[in-house]
């Protein structure tokens, strides 16, 4: 069980490393009002990438007893 923790905890860390550099990247090219927007469509991607990536962990560790 210890692995899961460490993989949903590695996930995590590194999907909010990724997208922050993707959003700082951007926020340079976006039209300065449009920031916000950027902001909340890069935290709604994210937050479906972490859920999903959860999701495959956790049901692997479940199949594992099978």
């Amino acid at each position: 069980m210890g692995w899961v923790v460490g993989y949903v905890a590695l996930l995590g860390l590194g999907l909010y490393h990724g997208l922050y550099g993707l959003r700082s990247i951007l926020c340079e090219i976006v039209h300065p009002g449009k920031e916000r927007l950027l902001t909340w469509a890069i935290i709604g991607i994210g937050l479906v990438a972490f859920a999903f990536g959860s999701y495959v962990v956790i049901m692997s560790y479940a199949m594992e007893g099978i």
